[in-house]
């Protein structure tokens, strides 16, 4: 009897040899004996593993058993060493790479050509393996594990840990190259490697695993080591030739902002945008601490290309959009209750940047086109130093409001809202469950195009108040219509209370508009604009509406839309501002004193 190539497990036997009794003469090759069991005490025979009868004498031939079982007895070439199974508790009794029992085994003829698997029995020129199972080499990986953002700033420490497949871990070498952006290369061995990249770029990392004269397959993954600031510039064909990795300057700065974004924006960068428009085919998303700065709104345009996308979405504290205009929104259908900016309940702030010809489609009957301009929807949102003109509602439906502005929470301050349009509250339009603050505002030229029904918030053109409490400050209201409003009382057509509540102070409309009962320290007139019909809303020096604000709680910081002292004499206790987005340059009126 030949027993050839058999993995002999955990057998069970009450008298002799758990794996192989000899009763007769035979011969076992290239077998592997393990985890056998026998209930016989006497381990000097071989049990657990063997046992032969009386004046026989087993025959083993290139086969392995385990270390503490004793051989003599047996004719052949038995070997004692440990199989390495890779899951014997679990029934997985193939080997191991580390395993001493790989290419141990003999020839013989009539040898099968496949093992228990169908694998091959004989991989390449080695000898076979002993054991049911020939080693197969696609067992034995090795991989690793490094930080969850595969990006971070330079010097920050990156750390990854090796691990390995189909093989005994205390018996591999690890082995790690890294090369720079610059293709400097950098060797090191050890289960877990640790850098701290020093130059910007795309690093890559790589890992083998050796047992033996085995070596795995390498495992390669990228680190990409982020500038604090980045640059983006307009997709001209020169620019998109000097466009190159790491993107931390103007010389090779990006030309696709979203791609930028999202791979080498980390928290805590600045993007920097250059001259010119940038397009983008998505909403750009600040939902953490990013800053997307352009170079002033006159020079700087971001600009929605594909219908129905809003263009600028905020949602973190400490996101900002500076200096750029933000144009290109053209719904064809309901985005419900948005437009071309959005600040989400984490907050955000635009600052110093112009919102204009944002649109829902005027041909479709869309409901609920609101907040055409920007919508604010955090008390941590604020939008100040903004021109919002010029955007436009559908004129579809009664629930179309806010052309310019929707404010939800947060605060909008040091704005100019001009010549926006739509159905209800051409200009600003609040509801809201908590408060929202308008300070030092101009609100002027916007167009509620209304209906003339029994409903009277139907219409409005400057603000209009649907719910919560609209806080208006410093503020000049002027000059806006409903024309297809008829109605001439409750505030119309600068503004209109329909639910909620508005606190008026410091402020201005024209004559023959009401007031509500509670607004303090207001007036009406016209506040002699220097020159509406080139949108210039700056105070001329006899404006009425001129030292005519509260002081509220200004800081020496504080500025205008031009970026002026909001309080030209911060220290003198008595100043104040003006009414509107623009602080005057004009002294107080007064007395003047000549002495010669």
């Amino acid at each position: 009897v030949k027993v050839r190539n058999c993995t002999i497990v955990d057998n069970t036997s009450y008298n002799d040899g758990g794996g192989v009794y000899f009763g007769a003469a035979g011969e076992v090759v290239n077998c592997i004996l393990a985890r056998n069991v026998s209930s016989a005490t006497d381990t000097t025979t071989g049990r657990p593993e063997w046992a032969c009868a009386n004046n026989v004498k087993g025959k083993v031939m290139t086969s392995s058993f385990p270390t503490a079982v004793a051989l003599a007895g047996l004719d052949g070439s038995p070997r004692s060493v440990d199989p390495l199974f890779v899951d014997a508790a679990n029934g997985d009794y193939r080997v191991l790479a580390s395993s001493l029992t790989r290419d141990a085994g003999t020839d013989y003829e009539g040898m099968p050509e496949v093992d228990l698997d169908g694998n091959p029995r004989k991989s390449g020129t080695t000898a076979v393996d002993l054991g049911c199972y020939e080693y197969d080499a696609t067992q034995f990986g090795a991989s690793f594990e490094g930080p969850a953002d595969p990006r971070g700033f330079k010097d920050v420490k990156a750390t990854y840990v090796a691990s390995a497949t189909g093989v005994d871990e205390s018996t591999v070498t690890f082995s790690w190259t890294v090369v720079s952006p610059s293709g400097a290369m950098t060797m090191a061995t050890g289960r877990v490697y640790e850098f701290g990249a020093s130059a910007y770029g795309i690093w890559k990392i790589s890992m083998t695993a050796k047992v033996g004269d085995v070596t795995s397959e390498p495992y390669e993954a990228t680190y990409s080591v982020c500038p604090p600031d980045l640059y983006v510039v307009e997709p001209t064909a020169e620019n998109i030739a000097k466009a190159a990795a790491p993107f931390d300057g103007w010389d090779n700065a990006s030309t696709d902002l979203l791609e930028l974004m999202r791979v080498w924006a980390l928290p805590g960068c600045t993007i920097h945008l250059g001259e010119g428009t940038i397009p983008v085919d998505k909403r750009v998303d600040l939902s953490d601490d990013l800053k997307l700065v352009g170079q002033g709104w006159a020079k700087t345009t971001l600009r929605q290309t594909v219908k129905t996308k809003s263009v600028l979405y905020l949602n973190h504290e400490k996101a900002v959009a500076r200096g750029m205009t933000i144009t290109g929104f053209d719904a064809q259908d309901e985005i419900h209750s948005r437009g071309a900016v959005m600040i989400e309940p984490q907050g955000g702030i635009v600052e110093d940047c112009r919102i204009t010809g944002n649109r829902y489609d005027p041909s479709k009957a869309i409901n609920q086109a609101c907040g055409i301009g920007i919508t604010i929807n955090s008390a941590k949102g604020i939008c100040r130093r903004c021109i919002i003109d010029r955007n436009y509602g559908s004129n579809g439906l009664n629930n179309d409001r806010g052309g310019g502005v929707q404010g939800l929470a947060g605060m909008l301050e040091s704005c100019l809202v001009c010549c926006n349009t739509n159905k209800h509250a051409g200009g600003i339009y609040v509801k809201t469950g908590t408060s929202f603050i308008i300070r030092n505002c101009t609100v002027y030229g916007n167009v509620g195009i209304g209906v003339d029904s029994g409903y009277g918030h139907y219409g409005v053109g400057g603000l209009g108040v649907y719910g919560g409490t609209a806080i208006v400050e410093n503020t000049i209201i002027f000059g806006n219509i409903s024309p297809n409003q008829s109605w001439s009382t409750g505030g119309y057509p600068e503004w209109r209370l329909s639910g909620g509540s508005v606190e008026f102070s410091n402020c201005m409309l024209p004559d023959g508009i009401d007031w509500p009962a509670n607004a303090t320290d207001c007036l009406n007139g016209d506040p002699l604009f220097r020159d509406v019909a080139a949108d210039d809303f700056h105070l001329t020096a006899l404006s009425p509406a001129a030292y005519k604000g509260a002081r509220l709680d200004y800081t020496a910081e504080s500025t205008d839309l031009d970026g002026n002292p909001r309080i030209f004499n911060f220290r003198f206790r008595k100043a104040k501002p003006d009414l509107g987005c623009y602080e005057s340059p004009y002294g107080a009126p007064g007395m003047m004193l000549l002495v010669r």
